[in-house]
């Protein structure tokens, strides 16, 4: 597998999830073999101040560009990700036009 290949990872987080394991899987993510170019989080509504403190950390702390993207309020796990593969779609267009 070529090394250059460029892919994002998306994932969404919402309020009741544990925000130790929101921080494991990021960090496991981040520390793969292959790693990816990005790695997308939409925040399917409101979170909790701890889970903000966990995202705040992982922006600050990594070397991969960690992008959140908020939804006013919970839409639910499938929803969520359609809006993050949407939003994929329209840079990786945005970017392939230029």
């Amino acid at each position: 597998m070529s090394e250059n290949r460029k892919f994002s990872v998306l994932m969404s987080v919402y309020v009741k999830e544990n925000p130790a394991f929101l921080e494991e899987a990021v960090e496991s993510i981040l520390h793969q073999t292959l790693k990816p170019s990005e790695v997308v989080i939409v925040e399917d509504g409101p979170l909790t101040p701890e889970l903000y403190q966990v995202l705040e950390k992982l922006e600050a702390q990594s070397s991969i560009p960690i992008k959140r993207c908020p939804l006013e309020q919970n839409r639910g796990l499938g929803l969520a990700l359609q809006y993050g593969v949407l939003l994929l779609l329209k840079t990786v267009s945005n970017n392939s036009s230029n």
